[in-house]
């Protein structure tokens, strides 16, 4: 058995990037990233974008955990101590088992400056979601646990996918992977290279409506606004919040109405929730929205 790959040694995701990489890490998200993957293989499910394991190593009870998915592709893998993966990779939040992977390909500096490229893009992306699909954008959203926890939540309330700026974090970094719980590998994504005009071109081709989340003035309360069957929802960037540009495109501004606190606060104490707990009250009442529906109809 050869040795395990040099990229292992040390990795950071940033290196790891420009080689066309990146690492899964925990016995649970690779099982999760390899049933998604084989899925994918089989035609049974549609992975968006596409991904492929190269190389793992793991313990004995990670390869006991990750099971029958370790015989769905012909994946180079390597048995090893937990402490001798700590030391060999620099990283200690493993559980026991990291994977290589092929990263989607960046699309180059031309591509990305062509409309038309941008465009079939999106089309390819939007030929992979459902007639009543949610859409969460992120407008510049850079944490990695706010990534994550996106993904998280489109997966755990159904039939969601997420539209990334140009200048949002990297979906593939392994923390994101992690807070996502590998749910990076089931949910459609994509990046735009110009977020504005790419929730126009979904609008106008695809049928998306379009909603910013922003608690500013003129925002309506979420609960008033009508969902038609795809609807899109913007969120904004830590602190920054959605961009007036973006607040444009979209035309419509939402809100989560929230209380003022009581007692002593300084005149700019003003309450606010992140983008992991809004993104999932939003899909939860569009999920309540979609269930008063079917009910209506039966």
């Amino acid at each position: 058995m050869p040795a395990p790959s040099p990229f292992f040694a040390n990795a950071f995701d940033s290196d790891l990037r420009g080689d066309g990489l990146f690492l899964a890490e925990s016995p649970r998200v690779i099982r999760r990233a390899l049933h998604a993957m084989h899925a994918d293989e089989l035609g049974r499910a549609r992975m968006t974008p596409r991904v492929r394991p190269l190389e793992l190593l793991a313990c004995d009870e990670a390869m006991a955990e990750i099971g029958d998915a370790l015989g769905f592709f012909p994946l180079v893998v390597h048995r090893i101590g937990h402490d001798e993966l700590t030391a060999l990779t620099g990283y200690r939040m493993h559980d026991g088992a990291i994977m290589l992977c092929s990263r989607p390909g960046e699309p180059s500096a031309k591509r990305r400056k062509s409309e038309d490229a941008a465009c079939s893009d999106l089309d390819s992306f939007a030929a992979a979601l459902s007639p009543s699909c949610t859409v969460l954008a992120g407008d510049g959203i850079v944490h990695t646990d706010n990534i994550g926890s996106l993904f998280r939540n489109a997966a755990c309330f159904g039939d969601a996918a997420l539209l990334l700026s140009e200048r949002c974090g990297d979906p593939l970094n392994r923390k994101a992977i992690r807070i996502a719980s590998g749910r990076t590998f089931t949910v459609p994504w994509a990046r735009a290279s110009s977020l504005q005009a790419a929730l126009l071109h979904l609008r106008d081709r695809h049928g998306f409506s379009l909603m910013a989340v922003e608690d500013c003035a003129g925002a309506r309360p979420l609960w008033d606004v009508p969902m038609p069957p795809r609807s899109l929802f913007v969120f904004g960037a830590e602190g920054a919040g959605v961009r007036q540009a973006t607040m444009d495109a979209c035309g419509t501004t939402v809100n989560l109405p929230m209380q003022v606190q009581h007692g002593l606060r300084e005149a700019d104490d003003v309450p606010s929730l992140n983008v992991a707990v809004t993104s999932a009250l939003v899909l939860g009442e569009r999920r309540r929205r979609q269930a008063q529906s079917v009910a209506r109809t039966t």
